[in-house]
């Protein structure tokens, strides 16, 4: 019995030619809000909280709320007295709300985050906004971390050096703000903060630069630098944007971002003293790399109550958008998913489960996705910013020898490019990749499966293209836009417009 597979008006359809009844399989939501998380997600009961640093009424980021079944809620949208934000939220001991932006405030110029130092700001649970104080040092990045209540340190990155930065503490317990600077970490020595800081069981606060991993006590002394990167080829890995965590063992844990045996970074253990430091595994590329640009910082890791640990890389993977793995305490490593489309943002957890996001950062698309991700990498869309799924389905999809669907779509994804899509036999669905202008330009046709398993398109700029299952996008030729099949004799054939 043959069957035909339809896509109109992005509903994908499947039905029996000789019952022609209709099953939908799969709906492209609505396009969303304009929006880029890029930093974790707050669960709050069934909802989860969290920061977009581009879009909303001002271009400067906003806060929102999704409940489980993905309406969005604005809550917040920055301005310039409080402009973009490079952290999340933290629920504070009071019930309410607490984060930091990276610009705004007084000085600042239009909004121009080198302009103004950046606000501390509190949300109710009822939506009241308010900026409690200009923070103590320029460019806030990551989250603030309560070490009493109401007392709050962070870490600040001052861009105008271009490096450098500080540890600050806002103190919000008594009837007036008291603010102070407890550590400046120079660009020489230190390099820059990009991430938030932890405060352990000892008591003691541990952060990171890029080249740095530190600690100190809660008022600024005893600051002590506990691990220093090579400044080329560490064989343990380097770069330490990510910050760190304690792991159950009383250790701290941690993603490097670069070096390693492989070159592509490590996730590392040391003592709190910073002795032993040892890497547990090293990225190869096919199961995760570093950041590959930018002012973003990887997630951090994350100790989920199963007693592993999660984290998701910016690069490598099937399609070198990143992916997510999980890492066992005896430091048995296993990818769970890939990312194609772009690249993962924040990690929380949420119950059981977690709390994926993924943010097209230097692009400046807007076009970030929020996905509920169970613990063995099975995945759900809770929300998708802009047209980050794609839309304008192009031609039918095809059914492929894995039991998947697989087709493209003309609009949408990272770059407004298109998207090629996987809709799985188990209904999960997921965007592999996104087209890249330069390279190969708009999908705009069927795709086909090879014999040798490959997928195989053509794009408006005249380009004949193969994918591998999992995204990754090879360019064959030129100048045959309007389409591919496979010959008999294994051969691919097209045809193109003009001479």
């Amino acid at each position: 019995m043959r069957s035909c597979f339809s896509l109109a008006l992005s509903i994908v359809g499947a039905c029996a030619l000789h019952a022609q009844t209709l099953e939908t399989l799969y709906t492209w939501p609505a396009p969303g809000l304009v929006g880029d998380p890029q930093g974790p997600m707050l669960a709050h009961g069934t909802d989860v909280l969290g920061i977009s640093t581009g879009g909303g009424t001002n271009n400067a980021g906003f806060i929102f709320k999704i409940a489980s079944n993905g309406t969005l809620t604005k809550l917040k949208d920055f301005d310039i007295n409080a402009w973009t934000s490079k952290g999340g939220l933290i629920l504070g001991s009071d019930g309410n709300y607490f984060g930091a932006t990276f610009g705004g405030g007084p000085g600042s110029l239009n909004g121009f985050p080198g302009t103004g130092s950046g606000s501390i700001f509190r949300l109710t649970p009822g939506g009241t906004f308010t900026v409690l104080a200009t923070a103590p040092h320029k460019n806030p990045v990551g989250e603030l971390l309560e070490v009493s209540p109401l007392v709050f340190i962070g870490a600040a990155q001052d861009i105008a050096n271009d490096r450098g930065g500080a540890v600050y503490k806002a103190d919000f317990s008594g009837p007036s703000p008291s603010l102070s600077v407890l550590k400046t970490l120079d660009a020489t020595n230190f390099g820059r903060t990009r991430t938030g800081l932890i405060k352990a069981s000892d008591g003691k606060i541990y952060g990171t630069t890029d080249r740095t991993i530190f600690r100190m006590d809660a008022d600024g002394q005893n600051f002590a630098e506990l691990h220093r990167g090579n400044n080329v080829n560490d064989p343990l890995g380097r770069g330490f944007e990510s910050g760190v965590i304690e792991g159950a063992d009383g250790k701290i844990y941690g993603i490097a971002s670069s070096d390693g045996a492989n070159g592509k970074g490590s996730v590392f253990r040391m003592d709190k003293d910073g002795a032993n430091y040892e890497a547990l595994h090293h990225f190869n590329g096919t199961d995760g790399g570093g950041p590959t640009g930018g002012n973003v910082p990887q997630p951090r890791l994350l100790l989920h109550s199963d007693g592993n640990f999660y984290g998701a890389t910016h690069s490598g993977g099937a399609a070198d958008g990143g992916v997510l793995f999980k890492l066992t305490p005896a430091g048995v490593f296993t990818k769970l998913r890939d990312f194609g489309a772009s690249a993962p943002g924040g990690l929380a957890a949420n119950g059981s489960a977690l709390v994926v996001t993924t943010s097209t950062y230097e692009m400046n698309a807007g076009r970030g996705v929020i996905y509920d991700v169970s613990t063995a990498g099975v995945s759900s869309v809770r929300y998708a910013f802009a047209d980050a799924l794609g839309s304008k389905a192009v031609g039918a999809p095809i059914l492929a020898s894995d039991g998947h669907l697989y087709g493209t779509t003309f609009d949408g994804g990272a770059s407004d490019l298109g998207t090629l899509w996987r809709r799985k036999s188990t209904g999960e669905f997921d965007v592999l990749a996104s087209s890249y202008g330069s390279v190969f330009g708009r999908f705009n046709s069927a795709l086909i499966e090879g014999s040798d398993g490959k997928l195989y398109g053509t794009t408006e700029a005249s380009v004949v293209f193969s994918a591998t299952k999992d995204g990754a996008l090879t360019r064959l030729t030129g100048a045959f836009g309007n389409g591919v099949i496979e010959g008999g004799d294994d051969a691919l054939y097209a045809y193109g417009e003009g001479g």
